[in-house]
């Protein structure tokens, strides 16, 4: 999917990044945009600490993403397993430590080690009731000069549907042992610290 402020903190769903023939419904992208539209401002605000080195309040905020079918379909195959329902829409509320990316961006070498977070997803069946499931997170990203440069998801306990663990499972166990992604978590977050970054420019500059 788009790499968006959830890609930063912390799934492995939602740093699952564009696939650049993926073509969505216009109802889908009407999603998309009102979701994306909904995460402004505290992607303003993340962004004011890591561009703006901006000191102030933790952060905190609700971030709610849809994550279509293609996208899921196509990365989770990594893990090699299959994708056989729609899409997902993720809900995590955000806790950040506004002094972890201060210093992840002005010291020469950083480990941020992020707090555990909780996403909660609804998984969209055809005519049936969507399946729900949540998932811990324990992130970590490691900085140099500003940049990431490695990171892992460290995923926590899986609580999901019986039908659904075969293919739950299999990934993040699979992820917690070999890291299949772990290039993707450092991608959404240096393409967040830029281009996601330089969309709100003119709010955390002026904010």
């Amino acid at each position: 999917m788009r790499t968006t402020l959830t890609a930063l903190l912390f799934s492995a769903i939602a740093c699952t990044p564009a696939l650049a023939e993926s073509k969505y419904s216009p109802e889908l992208e009407a999603i998309l945009k009102k979701e994306k539209e909904a995460r402004k401002s505290c992607k303003v605000d993340m962004c004011s600490a890591l561009r703006a080195k901006t000191a102030g309040d933790d952060i905190s905020c609700v971030i709610i993403k849809t994550v279509p079918k293609q996208d899921l379909s196509e990365k989770i195959k990594s893990a090699r397993v299959s994708w056989p329902w729609g899409h997902a829409k993720c809900e995590m509320q955000l806790n950040v430590p506004r002094q972890t990316l201060l210093d992840a961006v002005s010291e020469p070498t950083y480990e941020a080690k992020f707090p555990s977070h909780t996403v909660n997803c609804t998984i969209a069946r055809d005519d049936s009731e969507p399946y729900s499931f949540k998932a811990t997170v324990n992130p970590k990203v490691s900085f140099k000069d500003g940049k990431a440069v490695d990171g892992s998801i460290n995923w926590g306990a899986v609580d999901a549907p019986l039908l659904t663990k075969p293919v739950i499972w299999s990934a993040t166990a699979l992820d917690n042992k070999t890291g299949i992604f772990n290039d993707d978590l450092v991608d959404a977050m240096n393409t967040f610290m830029t281009k996601k970054c330089d969309e709100v420019k003119d709010a955390w500059t002026n904010g």
